[in-house]
Order: C-alpha cells, then structure tokens, then sequence
C-alpha cells in the first residue's frame, strides 16, 4: 500500500473519502461546527432549523461536501413539516470548481482559497498593482507642485524672492510710484498756471 493510498484511507469523513488533505481538514471543522449546533439546537423543530439554515445560507458558513449534506438535511426538514415550500428557501451557495489559468482544475482550497505557487502569484499581482499605482499617484502630485513652482516663479514675487530682498524692492516700487504721481500732480498745477482755487 503506498503512501497516499493509506493518507487517503485516513481522511474518510462522514461516510466520504477525502483526496486533499486542506479541504479534509476544513471538513472536521465544519463537522464539529455542526455536533455544536445539534447539541445546542432542536434542529428536528422547523423554525428552528429555517433560522440556523438562513444563517448558514447567507454568511456561506460551510465550504464542503460535509456541510453541504447538513444543509440538504435541514433542507428537507424544513420543507417536509411545510414550514415553507422548496421555492421559498435560498439554495445552498456551491463554491465553483477551481480551476487553474488553462480552464483545468487547479490546486484551489475549498472555500475559494488559493494554495503554492498561485497564492503567491495573486499577492505578487497585488502588490505589483498597488505599486504601480502608488506610481502614478505619486507622478500626478510631483508634476502638480512642479506646475505650482513654475506659476509662482512666472510671478514677480515668488518662492524664489523670499532668499533675496524683496522688500527692499517694493519699498522702491512705491516711492518711485509716489514720486511718479507727485510729478504728474505738478505737472497739472503747472499747466493750471500755478493758481490753485481757494
């Protein structure tokens, strides 16, 4: 008997003989999930059990075959004390297979997860995402405070001023602006023949 032949005589569950060892793992928690939940609930009551299965149903709480059966359990016993018909009730979410990048199957967990090389290839995938746009946010951000520095040096007094001395500057600015006017003024008196009304 070889190696793999005894593994997967050991991960018989339920009557099921499991070929990987994550989703048999996954199955035995799932199963005492349910021990917990027949123990704890009079499940063989129809509300009860239409609660539990909602709530199964909805928050897609089993992953595997072992759970699936349970939920066909409470299916059934729900419908067969016509609490509600088969209609009424949400169906039981299947996972679908995995599949690989060729369309065959690959080597998916149950439950959607992803196990070797692939987990890896997906986060390199993620981060290789995120990287590239960080990239392109961190481009947009240089390229607008290169705009702003560019306007600001278009302008008389900017950035670049603030090392050098501008007040000074506009201190002359505006004394040569009041000279200015004082000069056209009496350029006016001058023209008025120097009399000024009283």
């Amino acid at each position: 008997m070889s190696v793999d032949e005894k593994l997967n005589d050991d991960m018989v569950l339920e009557g099921m003989r499991f070929n990987d060892a994550d989703e048999f793992e996954l199955a035995k928690k799932e199963l005492d999930a349910i021990r917990i939940m027949e123990r704890k609930y009079p499940l063989g009551n129809a509300r009860v059990a239409l609660s539990v299965y909602n709530n199964a149903v909805n928050k897609k709480y089993f992953k595997t075959v072992v759970g699936y059966t349970f939920l066909k359990r409470l299916r059934e016993t729900i419908v067969s004390c016509g609490l509600v018909n088969d209609e009424m009730l949400n169906p039981i979410p299947i996972l679908p297979a995995a599949t690989d990048g060729d369309g065959a199957a690959g080597d998916k967990l149950p439950g959607g997860g992803v196990s070797g090389q692939d987990k890896y290839r997906l986060l390199y995938n993620g981060e290789k995402r995120k990287k590239t746009v960080l990239a392109l946010i961190v481009t947009a951000l240089a390229a607008v405070i290169i705009a702003m520095f560019f306007i600001s040096t278009k302008s008389g007094y900017s950035f670049a001023t603030y090392f050098t001395d501008y007040e000074n500057k506009i201190r002359n600015e505006v004394i040569d602006d009041y000279e200015e006017w004082e000069k056209e003024l009496q350029e006016r008196e001058d023209a008025l023949g120097g009399v000024m009304p009283e």
